[in-house]
């Protein structure tokens, strides 16, 4: 618990990545990807259940050596085209119905294996302390999307870029946040749910403990980062 608060986490993990083959229990580190992802919410100390949604025996498996409960998912929400949202919303029913509720509930993805036990606890935190309904991870953007744009068939860059924003130093741009999938806080009375809607507020992370894997380079991206960590 935290503040009296009771709290369940979910991670969600199937077993069909196309992009990289049984991504969710490669070793990263020498630890299954999902590894992380429990190493961090037991860490936290502030969980009081945790359980892993999936469509695979194999990832069942692996998560034993940190959680014996898993949601084992209907075959239609273990497809490409499964969204996020449809996913949760089985997983805390699940929850409700079996187990009990919670105050919270924190949807945590696998791939997001940076983030550390003081965010699990600071993204609860502040849904407590805004009497949140939602609460999003998010990290400042790499680069502004204001020096983006989409591309003619020859590739011309003319209007790429207004005159406006080509004429100001980068410094003069107010910040631009994105997404990072590290972290959802769902409470517990929610009967829908609308994370870009009232009372949904965002929690900032830095960069570097926002790494999302989706492809080989963010693996190679994540080990190098931390083995940084390891060795400072």
């Amino acid at each position: 618990m935290i503040e009296g608060r009771s709290v369940a986490a979910i991670v969600p993990a199937r077993g069909g990545s196309k992009g990289i083959v049984d991504k969710n229990i490669r070793l990263l580190a020498g630890i299954p990807l999902i590894g992380h992802t429990l190493n961090c919410i037991n860490n936290s100390g502030v969980i009081d259940y945790v359980t892993v949604s999936t469509d695979s025996k194999r990832i069942v498996d692996v998560a034993r050596n940190w959680t014996d409960n898993t949601i084992w998912r209907p075959l239609d929400l273990a497809s490409d085209t499964a969204s996020g949202i449809s996913v949760m919303v089985h997983a805390i029913q699940h929850i409700k119905s079996s187990v009990g509720g919670f105050d919270y509930f924190l949807y945590l993805q696998p791939t997001s294996p940076l983030r550390a036990p003081e965010d699990i606890i600071a993204s609860v935190r502040l849904a407590i302390s805004k009497r949140a309904r939602f609460v999003v991870s998010v990290c400042e953007c790499e680069h502004s999307p204001l020096f983006t744009n989409t591309l003619p068939e020859d590739h011309s860059l003319e209007g790429f870029i207004s005159q406006e924003i080509s004429k100001k130093n980068r410094q003069e741009f107010k910040k631009f946040y994105r997404l990072n999938g590290a972290i959802y806080v769902v409470s517990g009375g929610v009967t829908e749910i609308d994370f870009y809607g009232s009372s949904s507020y965002a929690y900032i992370m830095p960069q570097e403990r926002s790494i999302d894997i989706d492809t080989e380079m963010d693996f190679y991206l994540a080990e190098a980062l931390l083995a940084y960590e390891r060795n400072s």
